[in-house]
């Protein structure tokens, strides 16, 4: 009898570490994922931040194009004023009517070009003044984005950090656990943990494997209530165990 106590105990004892070590591995499996979206994370934290700043970029260099288009006008206008007023001074020395006529066709178009290029000054006036204010808002913008993207990337840092810290310490507990583990046990649960993609350990819910919500067999409940064996699902393979 005692024998038979002693060995309850044990098998018992398994599966309790058989539970913690699914636990732990759970776990585990949660801090990797963590740890290795974090870069990703950060990554598409600072993609956004330049993108935006190229579209900063994209407005300052319209500014600058309106700018240069803006001077280029001005040069044009000086231009048609100067030919303005050469025209003019040529009227006091024209000797024909003809020639008179022809100078004064010549003003009349140049004070028509001398039109449009003012309206086109004063649109580009506009337009610079129009980009002018939207790189100012667009900057402060980018330097309040740029003061939350470094501030979240620390964030990001600082859990990067946690979460290896939490890993180092999980994965050492992992090793005293799997220490005191019949070693056969280990590598049925190793060998279940990956073909079920990291759940080897389920409790019993609603009288049903909740590894892969199979009904068990009035028998089957019975022995898992106990906890003194190791039992398997007959659908999944998972060890199960009764959970209160």
């Amino acid at each position: 009898m005692r024998e038979g106590f002693e060995g309850r105990i044990g098998v018992e004892k398994q599966l309790n570490l058989l539970i913690e070590l699914q636990e732990l591995d759970t776990a585990i499996a949660q801090l990797l994922k963590e740890k290795e979206a974090i870069p990703q994370k950060i990554q598409t934290l600072q993609q956004g931040y330049l993108e935006e700043e190229s579209r900063l970029k994209a407005i300052r260099q319209d500014l600058e194009d309106l700018q240069k288009k803006r001077r280029s006008k001005e040069r044009e206008l000086d231009h048609q004023v100067a030919e303005m007023k050469k025209r003019q001074g040529r009227l006091l020395e024209v000797k024909t009517n003809k020639e008179y006529s022809a100078i004064l066709h010549e003003i009349e178009a140049l004070k028509e070009k001398q039109s449009t290029l003012e309206d086109e000054v004063l649109e580009a006036l506009e337009m610079i003044d129009a980009r002018g204010k939207e790189v100012d808002r667009e900057t402060e913008t980018l330097k309040r984005e740029r003061e939350a993207c470094e501030q979240q990337k620390r964030e990001w840092e600082r859990r990067l950090a946690e979460a290896e810290a939490q890993l180092f310490g999980l994965l050492e507990d992992r090793l005293k656990r799997v220490s005191g583990m019949d070693p056969e046990l280990v590598q049925t649960y190793a060998r279940i943990y990956e073909v079920r993609q990291g759940l080897a350990v389920v409790p019993v819910r609603d009288r049903s494997c909740s590894g892969c919500f199979v009904t068990l067999t009035p028998q089957a409940c019975q022995e898992a209530k106990r906890n003194d064996r190791i039992l398997a699902c007959s659908n999944c393979n998972r060890i199960l165990y009764w959970k209160e």
